[in-house]
């Protein structure tokens, strides 16, 4: 952004800021952040947008103390933990079964105090949206009761709004009309930057597709080319993808696999997990469920339960541990005629006896006896390590520690380091890969095809055995 763009919206109470794909506006953010006075408070949707804002800011060499960055969904479960009763959710918990929609409205009652803006005031002086195109009118509802105590200014993309997936009670998200809200259109010049020194020739080809996928923003279907185009534009069958038989550019450092369909997506991680890793959800509720489990009373649900945890985040697990796993199902724990990973049975006979992290910890360490394993959800695996030590830190429930570790912004831990990602659009907004695998056998959306094309810097490779697709607005 130029000097004149910064003051011109910095003297604004709001404005609205729309540019494509990796035209820069995590750059534009910091730029705000750099040209404001005291501490902003900076919002987006997942944690892996999370993660790109604080490159771009620590890139920018930005004072951590100029900023606060959180998910909209963490800030709002932050507000509500500490004024339940002025949400009106008085039992609210901040981990189970968290009903946003209703979440969105508490909070907003929150902020119709003026005892609630005067903190927001003491606190940060204005606040910054990212993926402004995700937010549902629920939480734009909020931004806007914000913005009557502080100046708000927000960035997106029409084209990639994708968060509109309907319900299970078919009841269809409705996201923000950029057409239609209250904050002042910013003029700012924007252009391609990502692949300016990556591959000039992919953005070029990325912003004409983005010409023919538009239509979609008027809810009309889109027909696209599955062909393959110089050296950014790849085409594979399904078959090649399933038997590995392709290749990547060995001078790649990171890969991305995206799908529509979740049980693709840990599908790949089980198949190819000396590759892919398992990209998880922000809820996060596998933690959350086996941290209940690993409480139970009874001894042999914990053992049965830790053994189904590896079976859920490592290979091998369910075949090498079987005669445990049926030893315990019968409420049996004399292995004497186990012959294997003996090291298995003082740690399973003691999480029978007592409630004790520890044997439940040295369980998860199978996978040091097993080499030929491999962990495919090392995040869930990570984050149910730090949350028995925390409980044993802490001497609480474990339980209580997940939830600690995983909704408290100062436990957070940053897992956005893997090479070789398994995931889908709504999780993998934000991310940049250097070569993206994109399933087209389930076609996606236009928008969400638009989303899966521009995560990737040098190449695209599409999955498909036709050479045309509809997509779905």
């Amino acid at each position: 952004m130029t000097k004149e763009e910064l003051d011109l919206l910095l003297s604004k109470q709001n404005g609205a800021i729309i540019a494509p794909a990796g035209h820069g506006k995590t750059e534009m953010i910091a730029d705000i952040v750099l040209a404001s006075e005291g501490k902003q408070l900076l919002l987006t949707h997942t944690n892996a947008g999370v993660d790109a804002l604080k490159k771009r800011l620590n890139a920018k060499k930005v004072k951590v103390n100029k900023y606060n960055l959180l998910t909209i969904a963490a800030f709002c479960i932050r507000w509500c933990m500490a004024y339940k009763q002025t949400a009106g959710l008085p039992d609210f918990n901040g981990s189970d079964n968290v009903d946003y929609d209703r979440l969105y409205l508490a909070v907003k009652k929150i902020f119709e105090n003026k005892w609630a803006g005067d903190i927001l005031k003491n606190t940060y002086t204005s606040v910054i949206v990212d993926e402004y195109q995700d937010c549902t009118v629920d939480q734009h509802s909020l931004v806007v009761a914000v913005n009557v105590f502080l100046p708000v200014y927000v960035l997106g993309d029409p084209l990639q709004g994708i968060f509109d997936w309907k319900k299970k009670s078919s009841k269809q998200v409705q996201i923000v009309d950029w057409n239609n809200i209250e904050f002042e259109r910013a003029e700012v010049h924007t252009e391609p930057w990502r692949w300016k020194k990556t591959n000039p020739k992919l953005g070029e080809y990325l912003s004409r597709e983005r010409e023919l996928l538009l239509p979609a923003l008027r809810q009309e279907k889109v027909e696209v080319s599955i062909a393959p185009e110089g050296n950014y534009l790849s085409v594979i069958t399904p078959e090649q993808f399933d038997r590995n038989q392709y290749k990547i550019n060995k001078a790649y450092n990171s890969i991305l696999y995206i799908t529509k369909l979740e049980h693709k997506q840990l599908s790949i991680c089980q198949r190819q997990a000396w590759r892919f890793q398992y990209d998880e959800t922000q809820e996060l509720q596998d933690l959350f469920s086996y941290a209940k489990r690993f409480e139970d009373d009874n001894g042999y649900i914990r053992a049965v339960a830790a053994l189904e945890f590896m079976y859920t985040c490592a290979t091998k697990a369910s075949t090498e541990l079987k005669s445990y796993y049926e030893n315990l199902k019968k409420g049996k724990k004399d292995f004497s005629k186990i012959r294997k990973y003996t090291e298995m049975v003082a740690p399973l006979q003691r999480i029978c006896d007592s409630k004790d992290y520890q044997s439940i910890l040295d369980v998860l360490r199978w996978i040091k006896y097993c080499p030929e394993s491999k962990i495919y959800r090392r995040e869930l695996y990570g984050e149910m390590f730090r949350s028995i030590t925390y409980a044993q830190e802490h001497k609480g429930s474990l339980l209580e520690a997940a939830k600690q570790i995983r909704l408290n912004p100062g436990l957070r831990k940053d897992y956005s380091g893997f090479k070789c990602l398994s995931s889908r659009t709504l999780l993998s907004k934000g991310l940049e890969f250097d070569c993206v695998l994109v399933d087209m056998t389930d076609p996606p959306r236009a928008k969400d095809f638009y989303v899966a094309l521009t995560r990737a810097r040098y190449e695209v490779i599409l999955i498909s055995n036709v050479d045309r697709i509809v997509l779905d607005w």
